[in-house]
């Protein structure tokens, strides 16, 4: 991450932070913390670390440039000295041919004066080297103060990723009251109305009254009263009435009519009514996504089908939704719905298709042989490992002309096609691995896994690939594996499969990641809800851990999970991550974003997909 990135961000900060300060201000009194109280004093003292942070960084920038600029005049100086140098040589060798005509001839000035030039060139060109190794020390401490500054920015946008949401849930609570006020109101009534219809049209407008008096009260009482009452008529509070009764009514003089009723009200406010009255977005309101509901759906479908899946060669490989299932013929029950089944064979064309079962059948794959030539765009297969063990299921991204980087003003040039993961490497994948090899991760020979707790990052030494922190499934993401673990993985791949596998370079991760498009998502620019397990996005993982892989829909190229649920490894010189994940704030799940992180470095955050050469 450059300096000019980091200090863009750091500015871009504050002006949120006092808006949001603003709104908190009087939130509490000092009996009664509320938690967007206590994150107030965490942005507060954040802020104060990043503007520290920030005059060191500054310092530091200030220093290299000093070095820079002597590097550049000591350049020229060594230019001027060689030059005097070669100008006393130049003498010398011509008082050495006047030596040779006149034996008498003195040349003991002119020796001298070429030693002290060359001297002089020779203590300049050792004031170059130190010069170069400061900078370079200097460098590399710009580099780890920019690192530092790089996660002090995401816990920034983590923690008003947090205050937004803490204070919807404030809002929510307040807006949720119940209470018995009594209205006295009086209407006019009309000459030819009977006594009765006047008597309910007094009801029924004290009643509407009394209603809008309870929404007064309602915002009135709320934190953040202000900001509530100019968005007011976005909302639809769902007061209710649970009880009323007319105390008194009756004419008080000539034709108004007056009633006195006593109501009992309860507002019950709908679950995004909170985010709406403050200009949020829905995310910050929604805990489960349709996505999550049809998912609920399918765990409990009851009705299962028998499948039978047959080919045209012996020796073949079965799977389904990525397990393995042996040779054909094979019979089993499977729930209805749609499923991904691949049939493959060494020297053969993969048969992979999206099938839907929804009664009892024979599917036929017919596996063709495999032709010279790479496999077309958009292809998914899965190459063959020893002992049923399995490798994760590969796309084809074609060679061409991409668009890359922030706002996709960068164009690349793919120019050999490629295959990469359709997922990240799942934890079944990676124990296979494990169990194949007897590999240990670094976490657990003794480093742990880092987390990220409230805005910080801490290390747990009991925590690992296999316990994380929270339950992960055989087909969640792996995580708390650092660089070299997943090289081990890629390199144990290439043996297993004779195929070259390897972690994507940045410019493969993020031409897959966008599936062609050049919007920050691959659906869009915003974030919305329930499109990917990012923190404070509105699904049930969200700020909690890593979902399955393939609980969203895949990008344009048939690529899942490259927004959120887990950073993953890229082979870059420098040690960075993509992608984003489930506790960091949605803005880091942008395609272009990159997080620096250390080699070394194993988190609950961070796993890895593969590229395969094709």
């Amino acid at each position: 991450m450059t300096t000019k990135y980091i200090k863009a961000l750091c500015l871009a900060l504050p002006p949120l932070l006092l808006t949001e300060l603003a709104f908190a201000e009087n939130a509490s009194s000092a009996d009664n913390i509320d938690p967007v109280s206590e994150l107030v004093e965490k942005l507060r003292a954040k802020e104060d670390v990043l503007e520290s942070q920030n005059d060191e960084l500054a310092l530091q920038q200030a220093k290299l440039d000093d070095l820079l600029v002597k590097r550049a005049t000591l350049d020229d100086e060594l230019s001027q000295l060689q030059r005097e140098r070669s100008e006393a040589k130049a003498q010398l060798d011509a008082k050495f041919q006047d030596l040779i005509a006149d034996p008498s001839t003195d040349i003991g000035p002119y020796q001298q004066a070429y030693q002290q030039a060359w001297q002089k060139v020779n203590n300049h060109q050792q004031e170059q080297a130190a010069n170069e190794s400061a900078i370079i020390e200097q460098k590399k401490l710009l580099a780890q103060q920019e690192r530092q500054q790089a996660l002090l920015a995401t816990t920034l946008e983590n923690l008003h990723e947090a205050m937004r949401e803490a204070r919807a849930e404030r809002l929510r609570k307040e807006l949720t009251q119940k209470d018995t006020i009594e209205v006295v109101h009086s209407v006019t009534c009309a000459p030819n109305m009977t006594l009765a219809a006047c008597a309910n049209q007094g009801k029924t407008l004290t009643m509407q009254q009394a209603i809008r008096e309870f929404r007064g009260q309602v915002t009135d009482f709320v934190t953040e009263s202000a900001a509530v009452k100019q968005n007011i008529d976005k909302v639809a509070f769902n007061i209710h009435v649970t009880n009323s009764e007319v105390v008194d009514a009756g004419f008080t003089g000539g034709t108004d009519y007056t009633t006195r009723i006593k109501a009992e009200l309860v507002s019950r406010p709908g679950k995004t009514a909170a985010c709406r009255l403050l200009d949020l977005e829905d995310r910050y309101c929604v805990e489960t996504t349709q996505a999550q509901q049809q998912a609920k759906h399918k765990q409990q479908a009851k009705r299962w089908v028998n499948v039978t899946v047959r080919s045209n060669r012996y020796d073949d490989s079965v799977k389904i939704n990525d397990v393995s299932y042996g040779s054909t013929p094979v019979e089993l029950m499977l729930p209805v719905g749609t499923h991904e089944l691949t049939v493959s064979k060494p020297g053969f064309m993969p048969y992979s298709r999206e099938v839907y079962l929804g009664k009892d059948q024979v599917v036929w794959a017919k596996l063709e042989e495999q032709p010279n030539r790479p496999p077309s765009p958009g292809k998914k297969f899965t190459d063959p490992v020893s002992n049923n063990l399995e490798a994760p299921q590969m796309v084809v991204i074609g060679a061409g002309e991409y668009k890359v980087g922030p706002d996709a003003r960068e164009n690349v040039a793919v120019r050999h096609s490629f295959a990469i993961g359709s997922t990240p490497v799942t934890v079944a994948q990676f124990d296979a691995f494990v169990n194949a090899t007897g590999y240990v991760t670094a976490a657990e020979q003794g480093n742990g896994c880092n987390m990220l707790v409230s805005g910080e990052i801490s290390q747990s030494l009991e925590s690992d690939w296999r316990q994380p922190g929270f339950d992960q499934a055989a087909d969640s993401p792996v995580v708390c594996v650092n660089k070299k673990d997943a090289n081990a993985y890629t390199k144990w791949l290439s043996q297993q499969t004779g195929h070259n596998y390897a972690l994507p370079n940045d410019v493969q991760w993020e031409v897959a990641a966008r599936g062609g498009t050049n919007s920050d998502f691959w659906w869009g620019n915003e974030i919305g809800v329930g499109n990917a397990n990012t923190g404070w996005s509105g699904t049930v993982w969200s700020n909690t851990r890593t979902s399955p892989v393939k609980s969203f829909p895949p990008n344009p190229f048939g690529v899942y999970d490259t927004a959120g649920n887990v950073w993953e490894w890229v082979s870059s010189e420098e040690p960075i991550a993509r992608g984003g994940a489930w506790n960091f704030s949605p803005q880091r799940a942008r395609a272009s974003e990159r997080l620096d992180v250390g080699e070394n470095m194993s988190a609950n955050y961070l796993g890895f997909r593969v590229i395969r050469k094709i």
